[in-house]
């Protein structure tokens, strides 16, 4: 039996050879002894000799026969296993048997040097252990399973070799031969731990989702399926590229320097600063809404990014300028809720603190770059202050007295509101809430704007002063006295004006005397003076202060038309007056003559000269023929050929002083007069040439017109002042003989029989004259026709209608040629036409003075005859004629507008009296005819009456407070008490609301929507006693509509654009409002809202078009922005054709029209087209006329009829060339040429011979 002793190393290992025994093992470097035992039953021989062993082929060390079954042996150095084990004896050797071999210990590590390495291998080791073989054996070592590199055998107990690429740690082994150290673990290799050096990016959003690459070392030369950490969070995934990087899908997280953390097979990477990640803190880049009350509440939408998660958000903290949210709330990763703080002032920057981060302020990039946070926004605008009203809205210019500001967003701090007078700051300013502030008034002058500023915003005012609801208007200007107050027409004189509101800017102060300005010297609030200028007469003293002008002239004085010439008209002057001392002219007698002059006038008047002075006297600006002083109040003038009515008498004393007549003393030549017409017919197609004879038809050719009935003639010639003559124009239609009539210098002759002209040579009757011209309204009174040629057989006769249209007479009578009766019908109205006709004549009709009338209506009494300021009380007229059903009655109650009647019969009507005061009468109107007012009942109002209304204009989309003023409102209990109408007469009906009894003076209520100017308000009061009613007249008015802009701003010609038209004050749905362009109306429009219609519009021409928007009986000032694009044109197909036309050219371009009824019209050159037919907007056709200009090149135009008698023509033109020989060529596409160079005066059958041809260019 084999027994293996295991001894360490270097020490002899004996091994008992014996027969039969089993494998056996010993150390590699020999000196084991090693038995040998005959096999059982194997004799046993005497020693001869000593025995020789071996293993593997190398003879032991040493040999020790021991017995004849056992030697010892000390086994030779070796390695490996399964060595055979052979003894010799005398030659004999041992036979191989599986029992026979020996195998030599493995290898074993025990240490390696260095104990690690790069990831990457190349690494140097040294292995120390044993059996490593006495010689070289080329032994080879993995690390980690993988081969070493240049593996060198120093010793039986140490290698070296370089190490190989690996991660985490590896155990050593060493092979031998067959043999190698065991997989135990015992001594292991450790590759180095990764390193990060460098993060790619190392800052982003929170939100996560994006891949980071990690640069460093030792992440293997495999996919080492890395475990990766970002602030202890494993990232989403993980991916291994190289030893040298790896990535990361980051996860979500919030806060600066994350250590990132690389962990390959257990081995983590170290913390470095390189290795830290940075999650964005939070940014806001919008704010849903940007602005908000000042009182704050406002829900505020706050988006951005990395506001991390919702437990993140119970950590959050919103403030708007450094002043917490009153709530705030986390919706996402990107969105933020906050209720806003109270607060006042613009840009106040928004910040979100995120797990104690607070957010980065919005970047500030242009919109137009690339930026992602291109135009954010992160800052939040508490609203500007505004002013809806100013109460009171007016003052005295010397201030110092407290005004109202009443609007919004005053904010919560008296300390940081000041208010301003126009650019003057308000010698206090007093807070009172976010929605009113008080202003004491500085001095000022004129209409302007209360501004309030608020932290550094302002409310928005407009660039001009209008109905706005900031606009403080300083009571104008008011002249109490002028001393002294007469002076030398020559001027000069320093005069002190005495009044109020001047203010103390002299530069915003101008002076008026009369026409004339004066220059100011000195002024105050108070006072002022003024060096007079040069006048004469009488002459009012007027103050303009900022635009502002004092009351006009007194009744009492009145000015010229031309600083040249004016008077007084009274010998009393007011206090605000200047009177010059100088001539007055006060009667002109006579006051009219004959226009052959020669008339002799007395001008009476006043310091009028002295018997030395030189008088000259002027009629119409036209010398008079004679001039002569009379005495110091008289002077006569012996008038100047002239005509026409109205002339001013003008005395120039001395040449310097000068006084005109007053308007009702002026002179009038007398009006033409015909006395005959010869000849006294013509045909009716015109033309006939007429002599006018008569008078006063000017001396000289004034351009007299001349008419036969209502026809113009086709000429008037003037031959002198006693003969004008007339081409007559045709007759189409009526009576055959009409009245001639002349027209000069705004005078026309009167209708007389002397001056008639007949249509045509037959038998024309002719009425002349009338017996009973007046007849009551029902009719039944006989009047009498007379004329000539009445013609028996079919006689009728006729009254015209009122309104239109005639009647006939009951009964017709024919007495002779020269008489007829007619008994009246029934009718109503005056200076109607009577008519006459027989069977187989024409239609004969009065004219000029003979004429016919219906008795006036008259009232006798009112049933009731009193009744409620408010009106609304039924009434019936009592008296006679009132006319027909269908006559259409009117009632005029005081100083209301006529309304419609009832008509009951021709003596009664009933009617709903309309608001009003007092004790008034009652006028019926009937066929334009009223009754007299001093013969009219009267009828008693009763009631108190509203006297004024603050604010007087009214937004027209309600919602203004208003006050409402009287003497006595009595006393209310409550707001069920009042009740406020708005509207207009009889049309009251807009209720206002939350109606509020005040005062016994003063009612509150808030205004509804409506539009409209001069509306009456009713006011009804709950007392005690009853109720009682209060009427204002014309005290409400809704404000102007206004047009801020228009959208687009240029569109066709030919209108059909839809254009969006903003501003204000467009009124409500019903009010129907209008939109005019270019002064026509919009072929629609459609109301959108009190800011906004939208209209369709109009055809039109031209830029800078007016756009107006019309509400109620309102009209917006015109806002200059609306631009008709002309017709442009582009091509023409085809480019040529003859010179003699009739070619068919297609032309393109723009804004030709939406239909043919624009009428396009097409020219070559200046040569219209014989036809142009519209195609389209785009589009025309043109069939060419005959040309002119061979060679050369002309313009293609289209013009376009927009509009009636306006054309718009194209601003850029096409050229069309007749074969031009030379100069420019112009754009072929769009060239019109005729090629045709045949003669046109050639005769048809001539033959034609080409005898040369040119290349046109």
């Amino acid at each position: 039996m084999l027994k293996l002793n295991h001894l360490r190393q270097h020490l002899l290992l004996l091994f008992a050879i014996h027969v039969a025994s089993q494998q056996t093992y010993g150390p590699g470097e020999g000196g084991g002894t090693v038995g040998r035992r005959r096999r059982s039953g194997m004799p046993v021989a005497p020693v001869i000799e000593d025995p020789s062993v071996s293993v593997g082929g190398s003879p032991c060390q040493q040999v020790v026969w021991v017995s004849a079954t056992s030697v010892l042996c000390e086994a030779p150095e070796g390695v490996g296993g399964h060595k055979l084990v052979t003894v010799e004896v005398g030659g004999v050797s041992s036979s191989a048997n599986p029992s026979t071999y020996f195998n030599y210990d493995p290898p074993s590590v025990i240490a390696i040097e260095p104990g690690h390495g790069s990831a990457s291998g190349g690494t140097m080791v040294t292995i120390v252990g044993t059996n490593f073989g006495a010689t070289n054996n080329n032994p080879s070592v993995t690390i980690g399973g993988r081969p070493c590199q240049n593996v060198v055998w120093l010793s039986n107990t140490k290698l070296q070799c370089v190490s190989p690429p690996g991660i985490g740690i590896g155990d050593v082994r060493v092979f031998v031969l067959d043999e190698s150290s065991p997989e135990n673990f015992g001594t292991i290799f450790e590759f180095d731990a990764p390193v990060v050096s460098k993060l790619v990016p190392d800052h982003g959003p929170s939100t996560g989702g994006y891949t980071m690459t990690i640069e460093g070392l030792n992440f293997g030369t495999i996919d080492s399926k890395p475990q990766i950490k970002v602030g202890g969070k494993q990232c989403r995934s993980s991916a291994w590229k190289s030893n040298e990087q790896v990535t990361c899908v980051l996860p979500k997280g919030v806060g600066p320097e994350k250590q990132v953390t690389v962990d390959i097979l257990g081995q983590p990477s170290q913390p470095t600063p390189r290795a830290l990640f940075s999650y964005d803190g939070p940014i806001i880049t919008a704010l849903q809404p940007e602005h908000g009350a000042t009182v704050g509440g406002t829900h505020l939408t706050v988006l951005g990014a990395n506001f991390g998660n919702e437990e993140d958000g119970k950590k959050l903290q919103v403030s708007i300028g450094q002043i917490p949210c009153s709530s705030q709330r986390w919706i996402s990763e990107s969105c933020l809720f906050c209720i806003t703080p109270a607060g006042v002032g613009a840009g106040k920057e928004v910040e979100a603190v995120v797990s104690a981060i607070k957010s980065s302020p919005c970047p500030r990039t242009p919109a137009k770059s690339k930026s992602p946070y291109a135009g954010c926004k992160s800052t939040f605008d508490y609203d500007r202050p505004s002013i809806d009203r100013v109460e009171p809205n007016h003052g005295p210019a010397a201030g110092g007295y407290f005004v109202a500001a009443l609007g919004d967003n005053y904010g919560t701090s008296p300390n940081l509101i000041k208010l301003y007078m126009g650019g003057v700051e308000c010698e206090k300013t007093q807070w009172v809430s976010n929605t009113k502030a008080r202003c004491l008034v500085p001095p000022g002058v004129g209409i302007t704007h209360l501004i309030v500023d608020v932290d550094g915003q302002k409310n928005s005012v407009s660039s001009s002063p209008s109905a706005e609801g900031d606009i403080f208007t300083y009571d104008a200007p008011v002249v109490k006295r002028v001393l002294p107050s007469a002076g030398d027409p020559m001027g000069g004189q320093l005069v002190t004006i005495y009044g109020d509101n001047f203010g103390s800017d002299k530069a915003k102060v101008s002076v008026l005397v009369g026409h004339v300005p004066a220059r100011v010297v000195h002024v105050n609030n108070e006072q002022m003076m003024i060096v007079m200028p040069q006048g004469e007469g009488n002459r009012a003293v007027r103050v303009r202060v900022a635009d502002q002008e004092s009351a006009a002239p007194s009744s009492s004085s009145s000015s010229s038309s031309s600083s040249s010439s004016s008077s007084s008209s009274s010998s009393s002057s007011s206090q605000d007056d200047f009177e010059y001392n100088g001539p007055k002219v006060s009667k002109v007698v006579p006051n009219f003559g004959r226009t052959q002059g020669g008339q002799v006038l007395t001008i009476s008047g006043s310091d009028l000269g002295t018997r030395t002075s030189h008088i000259d006297v002027k009629v119409g600006g036209i010398d008079c023929i004679d001039s002569s002083w009379v005495a110091e109040t008289s002077v006569l003038c012996t008038t100047p050929p002239g005509s026409g009515g109205s002339k001013r008498v003008q005395i120039v004393i001395d040449g310097k002083f000068s006084a005109s007549s007053p308007d009702d003393m002026r002179f009038s030549y007398a009006a033409p007069l015909i006395t005959s017409v010869s000849p006294e017919q013509g045909t009716r197609e015109g033309g006939t040439r007429v002599l006018l004879q008569g008078f006063n038809f000017g001396l000289t050719d004034a351009h007299p017109v001349a008419f036969v009935g209502p026809s113009r003639c086709r000429a008037t010639v003037w031959t002198d002042d006693a003969a004008v003559s007339c081409i007559t124009p045709p007759w189409t239609e009526g009576p055959t003989i009409q009245p001639v009539t002349v027209q000069l210098s705004g005078q026309v002759s009167s209708s007389s029989q002397a001056a008639v002209f007949q249509f045509g040579s037959g038998s024309s009757p002719m009425i002349t004259s009338l017996a009973w011209t007046r007849a009551p309204t029902g009719g039944g009174f006989t009047l009498t026709l007379f004329g000539n040629k009445f013609e028996q057989e079919g006689a009728a006769a006729s009254l015209a209608r009122y309104g239109g249209g005639s009647a006939p007479c009951r009964v017709t009578r024919w007495i002779s040629e020269s008489k007829v009766t007619c008994t009246a019908p029934a009718g109503v109205g005056s200076q109607l036409t009577v008519y006459y006709q027989s069977r187989g004549s024409p239609v004969a009709e009065t004219f000029g003075s003979v004429t016919f009338e219906y008795d006036p209506p008259v009232v006798s009494s009112l049933s009731p005859s009193e009744g409620p300021v408010a009106g609304g009380e039924q009434v019936t007229l009592t008296g006679w004629g009132f006319g027909l059903a269908d006559t259409k009655p009117e009632v005029k109650v005081g100083e209301a507008s006529w309304g419609p009647a009832v008509w009951t019969s021709d003596s009664s009507l009933s009617a709903q009296t309309p608001a009003g005061v007092g004790r008034v009468p009652v006028l019926v109107k009937v066929g334009g005819q009223p009754s007299k007012v001093e013969e009219a009942p009267l009828y008693d109002y009763e009631g108190e009456t509203v006297t004024s209304m603050q604010p007087e204009t009214l937004p027209t989309g309600g919602g203004a407070t208003v006050t409402l003023f009287s003497r006595n409102f009595g006393q209310a209990r409550g707001r069920k008490d009042v009740k406020v109408t708005l509207g207009d007469g009889a049309q009251l009906g807009s209720s206002c609301t939350q109606a509020r009894w005040e005062s016994s003076t003063s009612i509150t209520c808030v205004a509804p929507a409506g539009v409209g100017r001069d509306l009456d308000v009713k006011v009804e009061v709950e007392e005690e006693g009853g109720r009682k009613d209060f009427m204002g007249f014309g005290v409400a008015s809704y404000r102007t509509p206004s047009v801020t802009s228009v959208e687009p701003e240029e569109g066709n010609s030919a209108g059909g654009l839809l254009v969006t038209v903003l501003g204000r004050d467009f009124g409500t749905f019903d009010s129907n409002p209008t939109v005019k362009v270019g002064g026509r109306s919009c072929s629609r429009t459609l109301y959108a809202s009190d800011s906004k219609l939208v209209c369709v519009t109009p055809a039109g021409g031209g830029g800078g078009r007016s756009v107006v928007a019309v509400v109620g009986e309102q009209e917006s000032a015109p806002f200059k922005g609306f631009t008709y694009l002309p017709p442009t044109t582009s091509e023409v197909d085809p480019s040529s054709g003859p010179v003699t036309g009739r070619t068919s050219v297609t032309i393109f371009g723009n804004n030709f029209g939406t239909s043919a009824a624009s009428e396009p019209k097409a020219f070559i050159g200046d040569i219209q087209c014989q036809t142009t037919r519209w195609v389209s907007n785009t589009q025309v056709i043109c069939e060419t006329s005959r040309g002119k200009d061979l060679y050369v090149k002309h313009h293609v135009t289209v013009d376009v009829e927009v509009r009636r008698g306006f054309f718009a023509r194209t601003i850029n033109r096409v050229w069309g060339m007749f074969f031009q020989s030379q100069g420019d060529s112009g754009a072929e596409s769009s060239a019109y040429h005729i090629v045709d160079s045949i003669d046109i005066e050639m005769e048809a059958s001539s033959e034609i011979d080409i005898t040369e041809m040119r290349d046109p260019r």
